[in-house]
């Protein structure tokens, strides 16, 4: 018999540094050095960054100066280039230096969760981009990979586990979530797929059969029948005209990036 287990509903919103290796990443005793079982993340909330030294600190002011912006304009700086001829390939950006050395934090429901590093380039200039982007009510989805705590002296000493982040996206609508829920730091199975089916359940909302259907609650089981797999089953129980409905979705977390199994569809529960 498969049993399953409730989800909370809440009104409240919720350059790599040398030496950080992902959780599960290690070199045996032969000397040959590879990844067994990865913690993933897939966490949903928002992000700041600091100076972790005052001399990054003086840096990154001088070019606010140097560049006529406010001191708090960290895009403006950060994407700045030059051209120093007519062959737009010989651009660079001088300030990236700053961005690289930053400490860029993320944060679920307001508490400081992670220290984000960019696993490459593409991914620091995606958190740049996101500088303009952000403000009090937008919220991002991190994913990623686990790595260890931060050590000592390290951003500040901020004790926070380190996330080597290879996906930083908006959330649609700045996080405007069709459900509210409990916040989670998105680091186990469960939680992962509640805060991937938080991102895409918008547009499952869409569908007029639940526009005017209050939802009475929401859970989760396992799902058996995919051999091989970690398929997180989510159920929904609507209420309207004194009578409920159920409908469940499974979303794949077995590896990094959850992806929707089965979409919503009836669900009949057990005897």
């Amino acid at each position: 018999m498969t049993t399953s287990t409730k989800i909370s509903l809440s009104n409240q919103h919720a350059d790599q540094p040398h030496g950080i290796t992902p959780q599960g990443c290690g070199c045996g005793s032969t000397g040959a050095c590879g990844c067994s079982t990865l913690s993933f993340i897939y966490a949903l909330g928002q992000f700041r960054l600091f100076f972790p030294s005052v001399d990054l600190q003086k840096e990154f002011i001088a070019a606010t100066h140097a560049l006529n912006v406010k001191q708090d304009d960290y895009y403006a700086v950060f994407t700045y280039s030059v051209n120093p001829g007519e062959n737009s390939s010989l651009s660079f950006r001088p300030f990236l230096y700053i961005a690289e050395q930053a400490c860029w934090v993320f944060s679920v429901n307001s508490v400081d969760t992670y220290l984000m590093v960019p696993r490459s380039e593409i991914e620091l200039n995606t958190f740049i981009n996101a500088l303009n982007l952000t403000s009090d009510s937008t919220d991002f989805a991190l994913t990623g990979t686990m790595g260890p705590i931060a050590p000592p002296h390290y951003c500040g000493n901020l004790k926070l586990p380190i996330v080597i982040a290879n996906q930083f996206e908006v959330l649609p609508d700045g996080g405007k979530k069709a459900l509210m829920i409990k916040a989670n730091d998105g680091a186990e199975d469960v939680d992962r797929a509640i805060n991937f089916l938080m991102y895409n359940y918008v547009d499952m909302l869409s569908r007029q059969t639940f526009k005017s259907h209050p939802l009475r609650s929401m859970r989760y089981q396992f799902y058996k029948q995919t051999q091989g797999r970690t398929v997180v089953e989510i159920i929904f129980t609507y209420f309207n005209n004194g009578v409920e409905s159920f409908y469940s979705c499974g979303v794949d977390v077995t590896d990094q990036y959850p992806f929707i199994d089965f979409p919503l569809r009836t669900y009949v529960p057990a005897n």
